[in-house]
């Protein structure tokens, strides 16, 4: 049978042949899109690749490797996605409504069932199925962006190529390819020799400490950065044998390279602090070679840090909450960690009676995500360290590393948990003198507190109706305190407690509160009497029409009175329905709101200051005469070092080099003088000066010997002397302003 896509010109196509073609077209368009995702990632994959393999030194293999995986990954994800953007035969029937007006915008119909349409769809899907089968030759798939994708991967290839063949490797490793791996410079006042020295190969390996667990590494970078007191072991390989070979270091310690089989010479040094160094040799003729000079960056091992996640830097715990706390710390540091722990300081007492108490203690789980990285998390309970109201707790974490022999400590900062007591009254500092505090109105919402606490601990031995009763004269108490309150905010038509209430809580007075032993008594007695009541009125309000003025308290000061009402008013539900447990909270906020009205109410006087003497205006002030007062002096000589100065005679030297050299003798000294000076600096910029000091070097050098100066390495010697030295001092100068009539005049009087 003819492939239907070269025949469906002819008139006798039926339906199941036209959806046939459109499916094969589906899957045409699909083979298409999928070429165009593939050149898309072969043009990002290949630039990619070579500029890595070209910074990194790879070899071809691993950038063929590298670059296959990246094509995978991307062909895999383009492929999922463009399988998502569901390419299908309705995908195709829509193109072909764009791009062919013979179809009148209904290839779609031939996708449906005939007898699934109704009558006028019919006659238009036999319609275009007559117009389908006469399209002249066969149709083109849709093939969107292929060809722009197929001109980006050519691009791209060219461009990867012209980087692989021509582009520098800077740090690829080439050893033998005519690089000279540490350049020797004769020194000009030796004497000369036929065959010059040279390095064939340098390699260096450095151990680190062992407690890093860290492996050693060879590598042809002179330039080191290492941890502490970690080894460098040193190879240099010569062209020939020489006399000496040393290492000479930037403290002016040296350290001599021992020979070894082919001409290689062996050294090893502990590395402890920063510095740079230079290989110095004598040959057998007794010429002096001398390197460039290369750093070594020494990193010393951190201590731990910890940061406290939980709890706050500050924590107060109020009267009912639960006394413990969560604790969350993240450990870290920069080679591995040992161990932490958590060191707590109760305090108690208060003024000089105050007594310390440290405990180390350790936390209940230690997550290790890695050897440098640690989770402590535990909770810290406070009755167990035997705190009480009042006292406070110190916490900080220390923790040390695996640093070998002396570990690393850190800690954190401090951070501190309060048990708040209500009780105590804070002593303010005042410029005033304390006299005596206002009189606390009422002391029993303590007391409250406290019978509340006894009933709900002794629950369990309780009856049931002698549970009630308690909890119900409780609620009695403390509506007590409610009342009396209530008279200060001029609640007048409140009624006091009834005969019932009365009668239950004398009855229960005598059966369960036992006022002689637990002196309840309300520590500020309440009298319930009419005439009491009426002297409280009497003494503090005057009569008024409404309630909210009949006190002559202020605003913020009802305000929190009436807080504290409210939650009175709570308490009192939940101790009258019996669940003291719910009105224990409620009280304790009573509580604290009375307290901070207490500290309000406190009394000062002025303190006695300094009195002055009585002024006797019959003695002559303000007479001018000053002969009886004596000028002081006084005069001392300070004198300031400059900073550098071999640095700033050389500063005067090298123009005279660069123009006519004079007293060469005199110029190198001063010159070594002032290279002592960059070498200081340069220890801990090592990568900022070693350029200058190999250019000071040279520079002796060539003034040393016959040839001419160097007035490149004069140019790179001065830029650096500049940067070395400080900032100069501004010097005072005479300010000057702008002559005006007003000022000549001003100064013309001021003169007279």
């Amino acid at each position: 049978m003819p492939d239907p896509i070269e025949s469906y010109n002819k008139n006798d196509m039926n339906l199941q042949e036209a959806v046939e073609v459109l499916d094969r077209l589906a899957r045409r368009v699909w083979r298409k899109q999928a070429l165009r995702v593939a050149a898309l990632v072969l043009a990002v994959a290949a630039p990619v690749t070579v500029g890595a393999g070209v910074v990194g030194g790879w070899s071809l293999g691993v950038q063929g490797i590298v670059g296959l995986g990246l094509m995978a990954g991307g062909s895999v994800l383009g492929l999922r996605r463009l399988r998502r953007s569901g390419i299908d035969a309705a995908l195709v029937a829509a193109h072909l409504d764009r791009t062919t007006a013979a179809l009148e915008e209904s290839t779609g119909l031939l996708l449906q069932p005939p007898h699934a349409l109704p009558l006028l769809q019919r006659l238009q899907q036999r319609r275009v199925l007559d117009a389908f089968g006469r399209l002249p030759g066969p149709v083109p798939a849709p093939a969107k962006g292929l060809r722009r994708a197929g001109v980006i991967a050519g691009v791209s290839l060219l461009f990867s190529v012209a980087v692989a063949a021509w582009m520098p490797r800077p740090f690829a490793e080439t050893p033998g390819a005519g690089i000279d791996p540490m350049p020797l410079h004769p020194v000009a006042d030796s004497s000369a020799e036929q065959t010059p020295v040279r390095v064939e190969a340098a390699r260096v390996t450095v151990t680190p400490p062992s407690y890093t667990g860290r492996a050693s590494v060879t590598t042809a970078i002179l330039n080191l950065e290492v941890l502490q007191h970690a080894r460098a072991a040193w190879a240099v390989t010569l062209n020939q044998p020489i006399e000496r070979a040393v290492l000479v270091f930037s403290d002016g310690d040296t350290l001599v390279l021992q020979p070894d089989e082919a001409n290689t010479y062996r050294a090893e040094k502990t590395l402890r602090y920063s510095s740079f160094y230079y290989l110095e040799g004598t040959s057998a003729g007794l010429r002096r070679y001398r390197s460039d000079f290369y750093a070594i960056t020494v990193i010393e091992d951190m201590p731990p840090v910890f940061t406290v996640v939980r709890p706050a830097p500050r924590t107060v715990i109020e009267p009912g909450q639960p006394p413990r706390v969560a604790l969350n710390v993240l450990a870290d540091d920069d080679i591995g960690l040992d161990a932490a722990r958590l060191v707590a300081t109760v305090s108690k007492g208060s003024g000089e009676n105050v007594k310390f108490r440290e405990q180390p203690l350790d936390f209940d789980t230690v997550t290790k995500a890695s050897s440098t990285r640690w989770t402590l998390t535990g909770s810290l309970d406070l009755d167990a360290l035997g705190m009480e109201m009042g006292d406070e707790l110190f916490l900080f974490v220390e923790g040390w590393d695996n640093r070998a022999p002396e570990p690393n400590r850190g800690r954190s900062e401090t951070f501190f948990v309060v048990l708040k007591d209500t009780s105590q009254w804070a002593v303010a500092s005042s410029l005033g003198l304390a006299l005596s505090p206002a009189e606390e109105y009422l002391r029993s919402q303590r007391q409250i507190i406290i019978d509340t606490e006894k009933l709900i601990a002794g629950k369990p031995d309780l009856e049931q109706e002698a549970f009630r009763q308690r909890s119900n004269n409780i609620g009695i108490d403390q509506k007590l305190l409610r009342l009396q309150y209530g008279q200060f905010l001029g609640e007048e038509f409140e009624s006091t407690v009834t005969e019932a209430e009365r009668f239950l809580l004398d009855v229960g007075g005598e059966e369960d509160h036992d006022h002689e032993e637990d002196s309840h008594t309300h520590e500020a007695a309440v009298e319930t009497s009419p005439d009491a009541a009426a002297a409280i009125i009497e003494q503090y309000a005057h009569a008024h029409d409404t309630e909210e003025g009949a006190t002559f308290y202020s605003e913020d000061i009802k305000r929190e009175l009436k807080a504290a009402l409210a939650e009175m008013w709570e308490a009192e539900l939940h101790l009258r329905t019996y669940r003291p447990e719910d009105a224990l909270p409620y009280e304790y906020r009573a509580l604290g709101i009375l307290k901070a009205l207490q500290q309000k109410a406190r009394i000062y006087v002025k303190r006695i200051g300094f009195e002055p003497p009585p002024i006797n205006p019959e003695e002559a002030r303000l007479t001018g005469d000053l002969d009886a007062v004596q000028s002081r002096r006084t005069r001392r000589d300070a004198r300031v070092e400059a900073s550098f100065p071999a640095i700033r005679e050389a500063m005067a030297v090298l123009p005279g080099l660069e123009e006519a050299p004079g007293e060469i003798e005199a110029a190198v000294a001063v010159l070594e003088r002032a290279g002592g000076e960059l070498a200081g600096v340069a220890v801990n910029e090592a990568g900022r000066y070693l350029a200058a000091l190999q250019a000071l070097r040279t520079l002796i050098d060539s003034l040393g010997g016959s040839g001419t100066v160097c007035r490149t390495c004069i140019v790179t010697v001065r830029s650096a002397f500049w940067n070395v030295l400080p900032p100069a001092d501004a010097l005072p100068t005479p300010r000057r302003e702008a002559a005006t009539s007003l000022s000549r005049r001003y100064f013309k009087h001021l003169g007279r």
